[in-house]
């Protein structure tokens, strides 16, 4: 079982995993409302990003994204950017 979600998450967006790795960290904030705001902010924002479009066409033509690893970064809300392709859980 572990193995499974280990290789879903590497065949995954790097972009997402990054992006969910930055709420996971930060759902220790007291305020349910900030948590929620946040990762609305985060979708939209990587909803535009190549990774986003790539896994909206793949659903749409039923088959599997090939996403790319980019060095671009994301920044959400207007905080710095800190999420990378590079970065790691």
């Amino acid at each position: 079982m572990t193995e499974q979600v280990v290789a879903s998450l590497a065949a995954g967006s790097g972009t997402a995993n990054a992006a969910a790795k930055r709420l996971i960290r930060e759902a220790v904030v007291p305020a349910p409302e900030s948590a929620l705001r946040k990762e609305t902010l985060s979708i939209r924002a990587l909803a535009g990003s190549p990774d986003g479009r790539e896994g909206v066409a793949a659903f749409v033509e039923k088959r599997a994204p090939r996403f790319r690893l980019s060095s671009g970064t994301l920044s959400v809300g207007g905080c710095p950017p800190v999420i990378t392709a590079d970065s790691r859980w």
